[in-house]
């Protein structure tokens, strides 16, 4: 990997056929892509998080340069309309050479925002010809202040604004289309989750949007579009519409249909029973096996997913959480300690995934990050849970919160790494989590690299670390992964996938014991069987 060209100037003059662009600052980024880059793709994060590129895996079918500016007096650089509120830059994004783009996975955009408001935001682009901001389907990531969208330009100015003129109150009618918790609504992107409340009864119902709808100008007071099931949580269909107030679902607000057993409500990462009692048409090797709808939580399909099993070095997919969750410095520096070779306490050196370095090697914390995750190295892990500050005991402990915290009831961690066999979880905890951890840019890049190259700071020496996961060399779109392997556990592996129609999957196989790579096959199978049900 090339090293970033970095520019920060001062622009009092951007462009002579923009007579408004005056006075401006600007920083602007310039990343050389290689060839080696090209195939494992990267992240580019230049602006301390701010703006943020993730480039799939042989996205890029040439080399090529990657600029990306950041204008920090965006209404210096374009007219913003009067109906909206920009809550951030202004950033350009430009592959230098347009051919290398083919389009045939797109771009994931994210952006940091700086509003309190709760009301209807989005990511926008600047459609130069003809001269407005057009909307993109975007994520809120509400508790971060950050907008995620997927984008298939070469070239884009984008930000983050805010619709205040968006409809809160109003009339809902009523569809039958796909039988769900789901609305088509004219203010907010696919993909949004929306609090509707019956104003009568003060009944409500929290839907996902799907969909376009009804037309403003034809339908001035219709606020939304209930499909029928979410609509008759909340009112009679015989009525045919009912007056409701539409608001953006809080972070831990989630759909109604997803309860445990008692019926209690689980939270956003929750996982639902499905009634559908279809099965694969081929046999399941792994003791413990679930596929599961990404998007909705519905389980597809199951197989002892409930039952307790060592994880394995899935386990370290809690433990990047932990790390991501206190904002590490990515550059700062660690050095190797013997302390973090307590890992031989559980195998040999020869019977696990192991960082080959030194005592008093130093390297940064993205290097051990992804020595974690792309080559599942264990003594990483150790040194890693190290670099946040907290005793392995505390760091332990906080693993074992958050896997509460995101309704993982029958997990339990012991250290780190998952060398010991008493992390133990279930395939329907697993889900859970792979719906939490894989919407991280930098998990999807860590887990889907096929490898990591880095330095040891003080020696130079270079390292290698290779993921073996043989899902990466499969036609999956994969959107996050991880293996794991005891004697004590068989072969575990998650994996989240989506297909063209933008579904999502996620499949979970536990205590599979088959030879060779017949769980890579297994699990891939369940993948592509799990977007037939969906």
């Amino acid at each position: 990997m090339k090293k970033i060209v970095i520019l920060s100037i001062l622009v009092f003059c951007f462009c002579a056929t923009q007579s408004f662009a005056k006075d401006i600052s600007l920083d602007i980024r310039v990343l050389k892509i290689d060839s080696a880059t090209l195939k494992k793709g990267y992240t580019l994060d230049n602006f301390n998080g701010k703006f943020k590129v993730g480039i799939f895996p042989e996205v890029l079918s040439e080399t090529t340069d990657v600029v990306v500016k950041n204008f920090y007096q965006p209404e210096k650089i374009l007219p913003i309309p009067s109906d909206k509120k920009i809550i951030s830059h202004i950033f350009e994004f430009d592959i230098s050479n347009k051919t290398a783009f083919k389009n045939k996975k797109p771009l994931i955009i994210e952006i940091k925002y700086d509003s309190d408001y709760v009301g209807f935001k989005s990511i926008y682009y600047w459609d130069g010809n003809k001269k407005i901001w057009v909307k993109l389907p975007s994520y809120n990531m509400t508790g971060r202040k950050k907008m995620r969208a997927n984008l298939h330009l070469p070239y884009a100015r984008l930000a983050v604004m805010e619709d205040r003129g968006a409809m809160e109150t109003g009339i809902a009618s009523w569809y039958k289309w796909k039988n769900c918790d789901c609305a088509a609504s004219p203010d907010y992107p696919k993909g949004t989750r929306l609090k509707v409340t019956n104003l009568d009864n003060q009944k409500s119902v929290v839907i996902t949007v799907n969909d376009y709808g009804p037309e403003r100008d034809k339908f001035p007071n219709r606020v939304i579009d209930l499909d029928a099931v979410a609509f008759s949580k909340i009112a009679n269909t015989r009525n045919g519409v009912c007056n409701v107030r539409v608001v953006l679902a809080k972070e831990k607000e989630t759909v109604v249909e997803l309860t445990d057993n008692s019926g209690k409500v689980l939270g956003e990462s929750a996982i639902s029973q499905t009634d559908d009692k279809q099965i694969p048409d081929f046999d399941i090797k792994a003791k413990s096996a679930i596929v599961v709808n990404g998007k909705t939580g519905k389980i597809l399909y199951g197989k002892n997913s409930g039952q307790q099993m060592p994880i394995a070095s899935i386990t370290k997919l809690m433990s990047a959480k932990v790390v991501l969750d206190l904002e590490p410095d990515w550059g700062k520096v660690m050095e190797y300690s013997s302390v973090d070779d307590d890992v031989f306490d559980y195998a040999g050196k020869w019977e696990m995934a192991y960082l080959y370095v030194d005592k008093g090697d130093t390297m940064t914390v993205k290097d051990l990050f992804f020595s974690s995750l792309v080559g599942s190295a264990n003594n990483a892990v150790f040194a890693l849970s190290r670099s946040t500050g907290l005793l392995r005991r505390d760091f332990v402990e906080t693993m074992n919160r958050k896997a509460k915290e995101i309704g993982m009831e029958n997990t339990h961690f012991t250290e780190p790494s998952g060398l010991s066999p008493s992390n133990i979880s279930t395939a329907q905890d697993l889900a859970k989590l792979g719906r939490k951890v894989f919407n991280s840019l930098k998990i999807l890049e860590a887990s889907t690299a096929k490898q990591y190259l880095f330095s040891t700071i003080n020696t130079e020496k270079s390292h290698t670390i290779k993921n073996r996961n043989k899902l990466l060399d499969s036609d999956l779109y994969i959107l996050g992964t991880k293996t794991g392997y005891l004697d004590e556990a068989g072969h575990c592996l998650i994996v989240k996938a989506k297909d063209k129609n933008e579904n999502e999957i996620i499949v979970v196989t536990l205590g599979n014991f088959e030879p060779g790579g017949a769980y890579f096959e297994e699990t891939e199978k369940l993948v592509k069987w799990g977007f037939e049900r969906i």
